[in-house]
């Protein structure tokens, strides 16, 4: 079964950042000083249920690269699905033109604009809301 436990992540400089309370498997409940109690794609889930934030930013709160955050996106996307949630991607935008990336599929920022090729380029920002 799962139960509710509360959701703490450490910041690299030794600020906390609680969240409410999360899912942990039953077997892992008793457990809970442990810091691998909540997967990483937990913890992501619970920082974004509260505020909206790049995935650098995410990177930066929960002490994983920006790279790792963008390849747990995709299966956080799914996985909310499944829950009743979905994640709203606020689209890229491209600094110079104001050209808005609206149909981009990927969950990283893009390398240049394709209207006036510049490479100032807005992060997406990444948040989760019921259905």
């Amino acid at each position: 079964g799962q139960d509710a436990v509360p959701l703490t992540v450490t910041g690299k400089k030794g600020q906390t950042f609680s969240s409410g309370n999360c899912l942990a498997d039953s077997n892992i409940e008793n457990r809970m000083d442990a810091p691998y109690a909540v997967t990483v794609r937990q913890r992501i889930i619970e920082i974004l249920k509260f505020e909206d934030l790049t995935a650098k930013e995410i990177s930066k709160r929960i002490s994983i690269t920006q790279k790792d955050v963008i390849r747990h996106l995709p299966h956080i996307a799914k996985s909310l699905s499944a829950k009743g949630n979905r994640m709203i991607i606020e689209a890229p935008q491209c600094l110079g033109c104001g050209f808005l990336f609206r149909e981009r599929s990927r969950f990283s920022r893009p390398g240049h604009c394709p209207r006036c090729r510049g490479t100032r380029i807005s992060e997406p920002v990444f948040s989760i809301s019921r259905i």
